[in-house]
């Protein structure tokens, strides 16, 4: 509005002398019209804002009122207005609380059914905030079940080699991250930036003569000498103190322990991309497994969690005389009495069973059972394979 009234004004004055003293007493006019019109229409919209206003404060007070007057019924004994008593209770109580001359009964009913709403939402907010921390319980569920399952549809060699590549990528990247160590370590805590002595012993020089220029070009060189041999000192105590912990030398030995990680793993997958299989069948190698500490445990999202322990019953050799594994993925079966009401995959690791050390498997069946109630296992044979024992 003030833009509009300067505009109009700005405009009156630049055409004052085309238009002369009759035309600047139109504009006028127009200008008082407006401006009369603008200030009446804010008087209107302020006291409409100002009504809106009140009424949502007395609306905020009357259910305050109506929440007092509810609690207070409450204490006193009155859950409902079903007795002469209980009316006279309640008056009682709206007398106290100076509501004025109203009707108690519609006045408890109207108390009661806000305490319900109220009720009503509140409880609405904890099952959305429970749903909402429930989603985040299966999405992380989610996560831990495609990473335990990641290696499920491999078959064969195929599976080992997977494995053993991931492994062979994280060694490499590990090694690489510590041989930058000393370089990220070491980098300078306080760097300096030279302030420029020949321009400001050049502006000195052209406000107050060449003695002042040489003057204030000495006095910079000064500074910037005296603030890199500040920040070389704190650069120097830092890499000292990373020499007296070890952190340098920490980084090297890990650096060399993940190089000697990956060269390992690079001459297994070379082993593992000639290693035989047979043809025996899922089932012959399920026989040949057996578990211990099978149980089931369900989230609060309904997760079925397998764990299990296998071992292999007895060493055995596939084509003669080569000492051979079981490898693959065990299906576990989660029963609700004779139901099956979920699968869950148990892969083996990467080189398969052995019999002398327990493999601990988990598995994982979504969103299938309650919380609280007590599951039965049945596992049996999913896709395995007898395979060359490595290392």
């Amino acid at each position: 509005m003030v833009t509009l009234i300067v505009c109009l004004v700005v405009f009156l004055l630049i055409l004052g002398g085309a238009i002369g003293a009759e035309g600047i007493l139109v504009v006028c006019g127009i200008v008082f019209v407006l401006i009369t019109f603008f200030v009446i229409k804010w008087h209107i919209e302020g006291k409409q804002e100002e009504r809106e206003r009140n009424a949502r404060l007395a609306v905020k007070q009357d259910n305050q009122n109506l929440r007092n007057f509810y609690q207070m019924c409450k204490k006193a004994g009155i859950t409902a207005i079903q007795s002469e008593a209980d009316l006279q209770k309640a008056a009682q109580i709206a007398g106290t609380m100076q509501l004025g001359d109203v009707d108690v009964k519609a006045l408890y009913l109207k108390a009661a059914s806000l305490n319900w709403q109220e009720n009503q939402e509140t409880e609405r907010k904890k099952q959305q905030e429970l749903e909402l921390a429930l989603n985040k319980i299966r999405a992380d569920e989610r996560a831990k079940c495609e990473e335990i399952e990641k290696y499920a549809g491999y078959s064969g060699r195929e599976k080992r080699l997977a494995i053993l590549r991931d492994q062979y990528k994280k060694a490499s990247s590990n090694a690489y991250l510590m041989s930058q160590a000393p370089s990220v370590l070491t980098t300078p805590l306080v760097s300096t930036r030279d302030t420029d002595w020949a321009i400001h012993g050049g502006i000195a020089n052209g406000l107050a003569g060449p003695g002042a220029g040489l003057a204030t070009a000495m006095n910079i060189q000064r500074q910037n000498a005296e603030n890199r041999a500040r920040a070389d000192a704190i650069n120097s105590a830092y890499v000292s103190s990373l020499v007296r912990s070890g952190a340098l030398e920490k980084a090297a030995q890990a650096e060399k322990k993940y190089k000697d990680e990956a060269e390992k793993l690079q001459a297994q997958i070379q082993e593992a991309e000639t290693a035989l299989i047979a043809e025996d069948s899922p089932q012959k190698c399920f026989e040949r497994l057996r578990f211990d500490g099978v149980r089931v445990m369900v989230s609060e999202t309904g997760t079925c969690s397998v764990m299990a322990s296998a071992y292999l019953k007895d060493n055995f050799t596939i084509f003669n005389n080569v000492n051979a594994t079981v490898d693959g993925t065990i299906l576990a079966e989660i029963c609700d009495g004779s139901r099956v009401i979920g699968c869950a995959k148990l892969v083996l690791p990467v080189w398969g069973t052995s019999k002398i050390t327990a493999e601990k498997l988990e598995g994982m069946a979504l969103f299938c059972g309650h919380s609280g109630r007590d599951y039965t296992v049945h596992l049996k044979a999913g896709n395995l394979w007898a395979m060359e024992a490595m290392p």
